[in-house]
């Protein structure tokens, strides 16, 4: 962006101006208005940003305009354009710097203070992000911060009724994490994400660690009826040849695992590591000749778990349909071997037969644990590719046995069923005064006559003669109105409502029938449902999800372009 200038005000030839075209304007505009002796040698211009209509008085349209952004060949020749700008003086053209996005921010923030200074005439000038009045660098207090933003007028209400007092945010079961999250323009990406239900909140803890390639976090044994805590991580490696290359990446979560497994046996990293093993041992085996085992180690199992692999009837040799083997690849497999991890892709549950998980060609994203942990895995498999999830990967599915669920009730997710009255009906009071027990009334009373001291009286038996009165006034309406039965499901929602104000019945209708794709291309797996599925991913996904959100992005902008008038 050095090299860069915008220029803003110059008339558009036609509403599809051509590069070629924007060139040559700016080419007239640089001898006819700026008065160079030359034109300035520069590569590339071009119009972006939004339309902006200047008008004559009458309302009539006078032109349309874009601003124009130009990369000159180098510094010296952008300094010889910006200088003439003199010559744009008590006109409606401008030109100046183009700067990154921070430091744009920044001078929008210093803005107001540079039109108080100018509304004062005083001297005041930026340089880049810094601002400079009568020749002192300018930085805002924080209360002149506060009191700006205290200065900001409430925006009217225009609708009927009063306005509300507090908006009321869709309710969500769910809870996120997510560590190395960096900001890009307006929204935030990359970096790693945890998600679960908040029902579990309790039983979840996550660590902030140094290592920026993985991401911890516990689940509480009581879960899982252990007698350790289970610990996960969620990797990611950058792959190799990139700018986030790392090759110190294996040895720091080697570091922090060696650190987690001083406190549990039951530990587990899943995620993409960007590392191809084929069909390589993960373990080292009984008769290994290697001269650091042979020197080190006299006992088999001081080096090696393999054999908790045949009694678990899993297969010591993996299933790989990718036969190639890259340096992190390597890494990966030395890393299982001096920590005693087993790879689960192409040996367990589904996934035996072995399916890539990238590009339908090659595997790179694993799953591997401890020895100790493989006895609670009760499947593990690769699902099928869908866009609207990544680009490139598939995901993978872990099942894991889970007795506690079955035996603790406050962690249970069953339907549980519950006896409730019928509705009030007033035709049918005089019924339920007579089906009022007198006797268990008259026993109340007659203990509230023994309680004519109140010294002689304790809480207890307050609270009990309030539940008797309660019982009896239940026991009434029961006879009356009757009771029904309802199933209510613990911790879960049989039906989900999403808040989303772009999710419509289009939008609700095409997730079933996706859903419906993934089911049938699942039990089938020909090419016919395979077809059928592509097209219910970008029929929702490109067609009715995006559409619904630019729809309302526009709703948006058309209601605060209201406000303003």
């Amino acid at each position: 962006m050095r090299e860069n200038l915008i220029f803003t005000g110059i008339p558009m030839h036609d509403k599809f101006e051509e590069s070629e075209t924007t060139e040559k304007v700016l080419e007239k505009f640089m001898t006819e208005q700026l008065k160079l002796c030359r034109i300035a040698e520069y590569d590339r211009a071009h119009r972006f940003g939004k339309e902006y209509v200047e008008r004559y008085p009458d309302g009539s349209v006078k032109f349309m305009t874009k601003p124009i952004v130009c990369r000159f060949r180098n510094f010296k020749e952008r300094e010889f354009v910006r200088k003439a700008a003199r010559e744009l003086r008590d006109t409606h053209f401008g030109i100046s710097e183009q700067f990154p996005k921070e430091v744009n921010d920044k001078r929008k923030e210093l803005w107001p203070h540079f039109q108080e200074a100018r509304r004062q005439r005083k001297k005041a000038f930026f340089k880049r992000d810094r601002l400079f009045i009568d020749g002192v660098e300018y930085c805002p207090s924080k209360k002149d911060e506060e009191k700006r933003d205290d200065d900001v007028p409430r925006r009217q209400y225009n609708k009927q009724g009063a306005r509300p007092k507090k908006v009321k945010r869709p309710r969500t079961t769910t809870k996120a994490h997510f560590k190395n999250r960096h900001k890009i323009t307006s929204h935030r990406s990359g970096g790693i994400a945890l998600g679960y239900r908040k029902c579990l909140d309790k039983c979840i803890k996550t660590f902030d660690t140094e290592c920026k390639f993985v991401y911890w976090f516990s689940v509480d044994k009581k879960v899982f009826d252990l007698d350790e805590n289970i610990v996960f991580g969620i990797v990611y490696i950058p792959p190799v040849n990139t700018n986030y290359t790392s090759e110190e990446a294996f040895n720091e979560i080697d570091v922090e695992f060696q650190r987690f497994s001083q406190n549990s046996k039951y530990i587990v990293l899943l995620g993409d590591f960007n590392s191809r093993t084929a069909n390589l041992s993960d373990f080292y085996d009984e008769n290994s000749d290697d001269e650091f085992i042979v020197q080190h180690f006299t006992d088999q199992f001081d080096y090696t778990d393999v054999h908790i692999l045949d009694n678990l009837k899993i297969p010591r040799e993996r299933n790989s349909p990718d036969n190639v083997v890259n340096g992190f690849g390597r890494k990966l497999l030395d890393f299982c071997k001096s920590n005693k991890v087993f790879i689960l892709n192409g040996r367990v549950g589904q996934d035996v037969n072995a399916k890539p998980t990238s590009r339908n060609n090659s595997v790179i994203d694993y799953i591997v644990c401890t020895s100790h942990f493989l006895q609670f895995v009760s499947n593990f498999e690769i699902g099928e590719f869908s866009k609207l999830f990544s680009d490139v990967h598939s995901p993978l599915s872990l099942h894991i046995d889970c007795q506690s669920l079955i035996k603790n009730n406050e962690i249970e997710n069953h339907s549980v069923q519950q006896n409730m009255i019928g509705k009030w009906k007033m035709e049918k009071i005089n019924e339920y005064r007579k089906n009022i027990d007198t006797d268990k009334v008259d026993c109340v009373i007659s203990k509230l006559n023994t309680y004519n001291d109140k010294e002689n009286i304790s809480k207890n038996d307050m609270n009990n003669l309030v539940h008797e009165v309660s019982d009896i006034l239940i026991d009434s309406a029961k006879l009356t109105f009757g009771t029904n039965v309802y199933a209510k499901t613990m911790l879960s929602n049989s039906k989900k409502q999403n808040n989303k104000q772009w999710y419509d019945k289009d939008c609700n209708k095409a997730k079933k029938e996706l859903r419906k794709s993934q089911r049938l291309y699942k039990k089938y797996g020909s090419n016919i449902f395979k077809e059928r599925l592509r097209q219910s991913e970008i029929y929702y996904n490109k067609k009715v999800m995006d559409g619904n959100i630019k729809k309302l992005n526009a709703d948006m902008s058309d209601n605060m372009k209201k406000l303003k008038k």
